[in-house]
């Protein structure tokens, strides 16, 4: 670079104004790429030729990628308008409507309340037995929540799954129409 420049650059100007104009040689140098012209000639050609060709074959294997991605897309919509429809017309929050959930969930509260009075056992003995380090209040209350809610999660689990449906029927069948609220917002 040459001094005249260099001392014009780096000396007079303060520090944001220098990194401004760098910015501005920095975005114009790649957004703007200079390329020498050719004249057409058979050397020329024989230059472009394989250029193109290579550019024909990416742009046939990028074409190929998109399609099976389509492809790819279009089997996931596929499966999720299935999902969505509920294609077994089961139950998802009544036990007594889906034989899936009701002998899982039964089989599960059976076992998890015979840990509850496993539990409640052994709180019952570290107290019969005064023994000082055993905290009966907080295991005997962490206790009482779990046997609660497991008793208690058709009714928890019903309330979550409903309000999730409400919210995905809102959207699905167009209640929420969002040209409305661009024309009142915009008005």
């Amino acid at each position: 670079m040459p001094k005249i420049l260099k001392n014009f650059f780096l000396k007079s100007w303060p520090k944001k104004q220098k990194i401004l104009v760098y910015s501005v040689f920095l975005i114009c140098g790649l957004f703007l790429m200079v390329s020498k012209a050719q004249a057409f000639s058979i050397g020329g050609a024989l230059v472009w030729l394989p250029e193109k060709i290579g550019s024909a074959l990416l742009t046939l294997a990028f074409q190929l990628i998109l399609a099976i991605g389509e492809q790819l897309l279009q089997f996931g919509n596929f499966m999720l308008g299935w999902a969505i429809s509920n294609p077994f017309n089961l139950s998802y929050t009544d036990p007594a409507g889906n034989d899936i959930i009701n002998i899982g969930w039964t089989l599960l509260r059976d076992l998890t309340n015979m840990f509850f009075i496993l539990g409640l056992a052994y709180v019952g003995l570290a107290t019969a037995l005064n023994i000082t380090d055993f905290n009966t209040k907080k295991v005997f209350g962490n206790l009482l929540i779990i046997a609660l809610l497991i008793n208690f999660t058709p009714v928890i689990c019903g309330a979550i799954v409903d309000i999730s449906n409400i919210v995905l029927n809102f959207f699905l069948h167009g209640e929420a129409n969002f040209n409305v609220l661009f024309k009142i917002y915009n008005d």
